[in-house]
């Protein structure tokens, strides 16, 4: 049984892009011509996200300020994956926040301040039931034509308790080394199976 679940969350994490952000493949690193179709997730989200925000800097899209444009968010109680869309100078950016070990991970409780780092990552024994949360950034000159993507080197998420019964208030902070760059996002979610993100149906490209 615990195969079957990971092989289905492994197979939507890739869904949802958590692997990357569809770099392109060929040609200039930051500008592509034409930009790639965006094909959007197949799956309905279960994880019910709440003003969501991202702000900051991703590769050649800065100053990234305001409420989000929309969310995709899915949720299988061993993976969470929160992917917050939002606009910069320049083009358009996305985090995607993943949380190894669900939203109902026990260290994930309002109060708490967890910090990560990708040197840190992987070293040591494989610990199954340990959380870990990595942020990816993406950004191009169009929603989808994700020119910029890495992970970031560090990340702190900071546990609040929602505004609504049931939820929690993230805010995830990421720093790339390369550029000596800043994001930070904040939304409130829940796992509920069968919710809909706040913003509704991505919109039509």
């Amino acid at each position: 049984m615990n195969s079957i679940r990971i092989g289905l969350g492994l197979s939507l994490l890739l869904t949802l892009g958590a692997s990357g952000c569809m770099l392109d493949e060929f040609g200039d690193p930051y500008y592509s011509d034409p930009p790639p179709v965006y094909d959007p997730p197949s799956v309905e989200s279960n994880i019910d996200v709440k003003d969501a925000v991202l702000v900051g800097d991703m590769g050649r899209v800065s100053n990234i300020d305001g409420p989000a444009s929309y969310t995709e968010a899915y949720g299988d109680g061993y993976w969470a994956s929160v992917n917050v869309h939002s606009e910069g100078d320049r083009g358009f950016a996305m985090g995607i926040v993943n949380f190894e070990g669900g939203l109902g991970h026990p260290d994930l409780v309002p109060g708490a301040t967890l910090r990560y780092s990708n040197s840190s990552h992987g070293s040591g024994r494989y610990d199954p039931a340990a959380l870990q949360v990595s942020v990816t950034g993406c950004s191009g000159p169009s929603d989808g034509d994700w020119q910029f993507d890495e992970p970031a080197d560090d990340v702190e998420v900071k546990v609040t308790e929602g505004s609504r019964p049931g939820y929690l208030h993230f805010e995830v902070s990421a720093h790339w080394n390369r550029g000596n760059q800043n994001a930070k996002t904040e939304f409130e979610a829940q796992e509920t199976p069968g919710a809909t993100d706040s913003y509704g149906p991505r919109p039509a490209i």
